[in-house]
């Protein structure tokens, strides 16, 4: 048995767009509501309840959905910012700066700058071992009068604070070294070095 609604056609009217506007408008609620306005004689309480608990849904998963979408842009936007931290790059990466720094690297260039004159450095080669447990070993070659000679090291490394210097330590003179951190990509690496006189001295590598 089917049960006519008590109120009349306006009251029911104006309760239903009261309705609407607390459900902030959304276009699936106005819709909805033409569409019951315009069949009224055949509408039930049973009917109402229906409508009522579809409209609640669908407008919580709309709400749920918009606040995903924001937050997930807001999340992004910190992330991207957060690694925007080196001059050349990476500004974006899944990978933490650890991570990408673990890797075996091979010289490519070093300049050396002094005032506004710069220096390629030649006649230089080798590599570096970057472990993710905190270790280092190199291998490089110099040439010195014509003359090939090969320096092996090893030591430890740490990442300062904010991850834009590697600080190594070399295990057989102590020596510590700052290294500022220019590029850091998953297979590619630069590095500064300044002496006690503003000298830069630049290394570009290649990852593994």
């Amino acid at each position: 048995m089917r049960v006519r609604l008590p109120l009349p056609y306006n009251s029911c009217s104006l309760f239903l767009r009261k309705w609407c506007n607390e459900l902030h408008q959304q276009v699936i609620v106005r819709k909805g509501l033409f569409t019951l306005l315009s069949l009224w004689e055949n509408v039930t309480f049973d009917k109402l309840r229906i409508f009522a608990d579809e409209l609640t849904k669908k407008h919580y998963q709309m709400k749920k959905s918009t606040f995903l979408k924001v937050f997930g842009l807001l999340a992004l936007i910190f992330v991207v910012s957060s690694c925007n931290k080196y001059e050349e790059g990476s500004n974006f990466s899944l990978i933490t700066a650890k991570g990408r720094l673990a890797n075996t690297w091979t010289i490519q260039t070093i300049t050396y700058t002094t005032g506004s004159t710069t220096t390629t450095i030649t006649g230089t080669t080798g590599t570096v071992t970057v472990n993710k447990d905190g270790t280092w070993s190199s291998s490089t070659t110099y040439t010195i009068f014509g003359q090939p000679v090969t320096d092996n090291d090893a030591g430890t490394w740490v990442l300062n604070s904010d991850k834009t210097q590697v600080i190594m330590t070399d295990n057989e003179n102590g020596d510590v070294r700052t290294f500022a951190i220019i590029k850091l990509k998953n297979k590619e690496l630069a590095l500064t070095e300044t002496d006690a006189n503003g000298n830069v001295t630049r290394t570009d590598y290649t990852g593994s």
